[in-house]
């Protein structure tokens, strides 16, 4: 499967076992003595869906996929390493972290949206807990529309691109819903990354791709330029010329110039959402700090992937998700302790379920 997407080329495929990658992942793709860069888009069991910076055409019978995970691993490494007592929620959340959670009844446990907003007002680190269809993403939007407001900044992550995507479209329905779309200009919120949504992808003041080309129409026209003259090699015959080459490193040189802007914008946004590889692997995040730090899905997380993500938390840290939900993946002899969510790491759930 062959779908260009803003620049890119998507391509899917069958695997003959099941694995298990995280959503941007950095992999390298090769075939016919060519290669490319880009990231998984998704893997669900037997299948794998990339987005790569070249075109190679309509099929491709043969292909060496080199995605290395680890990598993943090793910046957050490389950030854990970096922890200091200036780090304060991430510093707590190993510190005192077990022993925040309250461990009488669920059923006395306090309920509602209210209830939840007012918690993370008071507390510097905030678990929710609610299957589908609570309202988690709708008290995610609500808690961002307020910072925003306030002049606050937000970093909001998740593991997939689906779940970044469906916070930022609760958050924009909210903002239309208060008439309150001013919120909305000027790069205020920026969603971060590839967009999966073909409702958001369309929207130019959310996604950063869009925002980034509306405010540099040079890029915006080199870009179609260079899409047509592609193109137009192909119905020639010319795929494999010297001119495709040509046009193929210009391209590239292009994408590289939309996502530094892209960076640039999303900086300095009040809000940016995106997903967890993307935060650990993109130099844009080094040495940032935002007043509250959202987590969605994060039953999936690592705890060592928790706290990385806290330090990037000035203030609030707050952490959503199902402990019902698919949990973290792990294949290696430390399988028990990174298979453990931070459910079970602050002793809300145990072996036996519900403490």
């Amino acid at each position: 499967m062959n779908i260009s997407s803003r620049g890119l080329v998507t391509y899917g495929f069958d695997m003959e076992s099941e694995l298990f990658l995280s959503d941007d992942a950095p992999l390298t793709f090769k075939t016919d003595g060519k290669s490319a860069t880009g990231s998984v888009l998704v893997c669900e069991g037997f299948g794998i869906l990339i987005i790569i910076d070249r075109d190679f055409g309509e099929i491709v019978s043969t292909a060496i996929i080199t995605v290395e995970p680890w990598k993943l691993l090793e910046a957050q490494i490389e950030k854990l390493q970096s922890l200091t007592p200036a780090d304060k929620v991430a510093w707590k959340f190993i510190k005192e972290g077990p022993h925040l959670y309250n461990d009488g009844s669920i059923d006395k446990i306090d309920k509602g949206h209210e209830i939840a907003i007012d918690k993370i007002a008071k507390e510097d680190i905030t678990v929710i807990w609610g299957p589908p269809g609570t309202g988690k993403s709708y008290t995610m939007a609500e808690l961002a529309i307020d910072y925003i407001k306030r002049g606050k900044r937000i970093l909001m992550v998740s593991h997939s691109n689906i779940s970044v995507d469906g916070v930022i479209n609760q958050t924009v329905e909210l903002l239309y819903k208060y008439k309150q779309i001013e919120l909305l200009k000027n790069g205020k919120i920026l969603r971060y990354g590839y967009v999966r949504d073909t409702k958001l992808s369309d929207n130019h003041d959310v996604v950063a791709y869009n925002y980034a080309l509306d405010r540099n129409q040079n890029l915006a026209e080199k870009l179609e330029s260079l899409t047509l003259s592609k193109d137009k090699l192909i119905k020639q015959g010319m795929k494999y010329s010297k001119e495709m080459d040509t046009v193929e490193k210009k391209l590239k040189k292009c994408r590289t110039s939309i996502r530094e802007k892209e960076a640039f914008y999303a900086s300095r946004a009040n809000m940016i959402a995106t997903t967890v590889s993307k935060l650990v692997v993109d130099h844009m995040f080094e040495n940032v700090k935002y007043d509250l730090v959202m987590f969605d899905e994060v039953s999936m997380a690592y705890v060592t992937q928790l706290i990385c993500v806290a330090m990037y938390s000035r203030d609030k840290f707050v952490c959503v998700g199902d402990f019902n939900q698919l949990a973290p993946i792990a294949q290696s002899e430390a399988a028990n302790f990174l298979k453990r969510d931070i459910f079970s790491y602050f002793g809300i759930i145990d072996d036996k379920g519900i403490s």
